[in-house]
């Protein structure tokens, strides 16, 4: 699922018991914009930030009621996971991934 409208992107996962992938396309690639929030949400979620070479450049397991600020920029997507997905796929910094929309 892909957040694209401002009510989209805000509301997220908020409120949801299923957490399902959710891909955030960055319109501005400054780490301001790539702020991520938990709250109202019911579970705890995996973030992957990919910068714009296609590279995973950070990743957090985030629980429900926190904010996360990204250490660095350079972010075109966002992508909201279920929790460990990043352990069960081997997720790690600086590989490759290519989004496919």
């Amino acid at each position: 699922m892909q957040a694209v409208s401002f009510y989209e992107r805000m509301y997220g996962l908020m409120f949801q018991d299923d957490v399902k992938p959710l891909l955030f396309i960055q319109k501005l690639p400054w780490r301001f914009y790539g702020i991520i929030h938990t709250f109202f949400m019911n579970e705890t979620i995996d973030i992957i930030y990919i910068s714009e070479d296609n590279k995973i450049n950070e990743t957090i397991t985030l629980k429900p009621y926190r904010f996360y600020v990204p250490r660095r920029g350079n972010i075109k997507y966002i992508i909201e996971l279920p929790e460990n997905t990043l352990k069960r796929y081997d997720i790690t910094l600086n590989s490759k991934l290519k989004v496919v929309i």
